[in-house]
C-alpha cells in the first residue's frame, strides 16, 4: 500500500485530540521514517514527548513458602526454622522513558542580545548510536548563518531512560522477652543488577561535550540492617 501522508497526519492528529499521546508519537515517528525530509514533525514529536513521559513502577512482596505453617519445611527443627524459615522478599522495579532535551548553540549567533538559541536541524537526532560519546546523532545539527536563528525545534532530543530494580530480603526472629519483641534482619540491594542509568547529556552544539553522556545515577548499593522491635 502506498504511503498516504495526508491520511497518516490526520490519524496522528486524531490521537492527539483524544489524549492518546503515546500512539500519536508513534504515528508521527512512522511518518518521519517515510518522509525524512519533513523535519518540522520532529518539533511536534518533541512537544508531545514533553507531555508524555512514561513511568511504570512495580511494588511486590512475597512470603517464601518455607518453614512452619508452609508447604516446605513445616517440620523444621529449631535451628532449621531459625535459619531457613520465615523469609520474605520485597522489591520495587522502575521503568521510565527519557525526558526531552533542548539543543542550543553557544553565543549569540542571531545577534539579538540573548542566548539560548538553537542550531539548524538536518535529520532525526534520535536515530543516534546511543553510545557514551554520542548518545544522539550529532551530525544532523549545523550552525545557523550569522544573524539568523536555527530551525531546530524545542525538546527534539529524547534523553536516556531509567531501568532500576531495588530488592530486599528480610526475616523476623522472635525474642524471649515477650510476644511483641522481635529482631528483624534485612538485606537490601538498590539497583541490584547494577544497570547504568545515565542522568545527563551534553546538549550545547559546538562544545566538546555535545552529545556526550555527562553523568550517571548511583551504582548498585548493598545494605545490611538490624531492627529491634519491642
Amino acid at each position: 500500500m502506498a504511503f498516504n501522508k495526508a491520511k497518516a497526519l490526520k490519524e496522528a492528529h486524531k490521537y492527539v485530540t483524544h489524549g492518546k499521546i503515546a500512539r500519536a508519537i508513534k504515528q508521527y515517528q512512522w511518518i518521519v521514517e517515510k518522509d525524512p525530509g519533513d523535519l518540522t514533525l520532529l518539533n511536534v514529536i518533541g512537544e508531545l514527548y514533553a507531555q508524555d513521559n512514561n513511568i511504570l513502577v512495580l511494588s511486590y512482596i512475597y512470603q517464601l513458602p518455607v518453614g512452619h505453617g508452609h508447604p516446605y519445611g513445616s517440620n523444621f527443627g529449631t535451628v532449621a526454622q531459625g535459619s531457613l524459615g520465615g523469609w520474605q522478599i520485597q522489591g520495587i522495579t522502575t521503568f521510565q522513558s527519557g525526558f526531552p532535551l533542548g539543543v542550543y548553540v553557544s553565543g549569540d549567533i542571531a545577534n539579538v542580545g540573548t542566548g539560548a538559541q538553537r542550531p539548524n536541524l538536518n535529520g532525526n537526532p534520535n536515530n543516534g548510536p546511543k553510545t557514551l560519546q554520542e548518545f544522539f546523532n550529532t551530525a544532523v545539527f549545523s550552525p545557523p548563518a550569522p544573524g539568523t536563528f536555527g530551525n531546530a525545534g524545542r525538546n527534539i532530543v529524547i534523553g536516556p531512560g531509567i531501568s532500576e530494580w531495588d530488592f530486599s530480603v528480610f526475616k523476623s526472629f522472635q525474642l524471649p522477652i515477650n510476644e511483641a519483641s522481635k529482631l528483624e534482619f534485612r538485606a537490601e540491594a538498590f539497583n541490584i543488577f547494577n544497570h547504568a542509568n545515565f542522568t545527563g547529556v551534553g546538549s550545547t552544539f559546538g562544545t566538546s561535550t555535545f552529545g556526550v553522556i555527562t553523568g550517571a545515577a548511583e551504582p548498585r548499593d548493598v545494605q545490611l540492617g538490624l531492627k529491634l522491635i519491642f
